[in-house]
């Protein structure tokens, strides 16, 4: 299943892979559950750059990549849903 949703939606019961929207021109692709982002997933923000990894409740979780506008990559770990750089 796969659907698109606004963040006017983000209570609804979706389950699948999806993409939400937010009013700010970031979004979400990826696994939602019970209309959180949950599990394996890509967060694009409006600046051109953009998470891969893990997300739990709508939180970025655990290790993942940053990707930045330039094509460059650097590991990243999340504390409280904000990507730290690792060296």
């Amino acid at each position: 299943m796969f659907f698109a949703v606004s963040t006017a939606y983000a209570n609804a019961n979706c389950k699948g892979k999806g993409t939400y929207y937010f009013a700010n021109g970031d979004r979400y692709e990826g696994d939602i559950q019970n209309g959180a982002l949950k599990g394996q997933g890509a967060f694009y923000v409006n600046d051109g750059s953009w998470f891969e990894g893990m997300f739990e409740d709508g939180l970025k979780k655990d290790k993942g990549t940053m990707i930045y506008k330039d094509g460059s990559k650097r590991a990243a770990e999340m504390i409280d849903g904000a990507a730290r750089v690792i060296q």
